[in-house]
């Protein structure tokens, strides 16, 4: 029986907050089945952002440029190149 839906499920496992319904025996595999997909599209997001970002770094060559802050010049740091993106490419 779930208590958050009031419903009696065959086979409850647990309440899914994400898709507001009760997982049982008769919708595990669909459960498992969008933590998959879901899981894959992340992955797929994040090699998509580190080539694009990796892109990025490479055209403006901001590994090799020096960087001016408060009258002093520094080197790049993945810290520094990561603000100066922020600031160069968000509005």
């Amino acid at each position: 029986h779930c208590s958050s839906t009031n419903q009696c499920v065959a086979r409850f496992d647990h309440y899914c907050v994400w898709l507001d319904n009760a997982i049982g025996k008769y919708n595990y595999r669909y459960f498992m089945s969008f933590l998959l997909s879901h899981s894959i599209l992340t992955l797929y997001g994040t090699i998509v952002g580190y080539y694009t970002v990796q892109g990025v770094i490479e055209s403006e060559s901001l590994w090799t440029e020096l960087y001016y802050y408060r009258g002093g010049t520094h080197r790049p740091t993945t810290w520094i190149i990561f603000t100066f993106m922020v600031r160069e490419y968000t509005e």
